[in-house]
């Protein structure tokens, strides 16, 4: 196996495990949270970009297709709703607060999917081995 795929899946664990505690922050709104929060939701997005960047490198080596299986599809709705976060997320600091609800529920829809598009990656990997 190429160093790309396991690069993938490390930083996407990783873009999982910042973006679990960026919630978890958000939820228990203890201390200076909305600077914790935006550090973790935002190396949760690099994390998640970096990984992108892997696997469409690694696809374009090898000749594989790009966004041909669901995974791959989720992966790049995911990645679009995640680089809007942090922008809704600065705004609201900026008076936007009409995005505070938008916000909120995007990023519960984000986590949902983030638990979908680990279980059918992790699919297609036990498929492969």
């Amino acid at each position: 196996m190429e160093p790309l795929p396991p690069l993938h899946i490390s930083l996407m664990v990783l873009a999982f495990i910042l973006l679990f505690i960026a919630v978890v922050k958000a939820f228990r709104k203890k201390g200076a949270w909305v600077k914790s929060h935006r550090l973790m939701a935002g190396l949760s997005v690099i994390s998640a970009l970096l990984a992108f960047v892997a696997m469409f490198t690694f696809k374009a080596n090898v000749g594989f297709p790009h966004f041909s299986s669901p995974h791959g599809i989720m992966g790049a709705v995911i990645l679009f709703l995640l680089i809007l976060m942090p922008i809704a997320g600065t705004l609201m600091t900026k008076g936007f607060q009409s995005l505070r609800k938008p916000h909120k529920i995007t990023g519960r829809i984000i986590l949902v999917l983030v638990v979908l598009a680990l279980t059918s990656g992790l699919f297609s990997l036990m498929q492969n081995f």
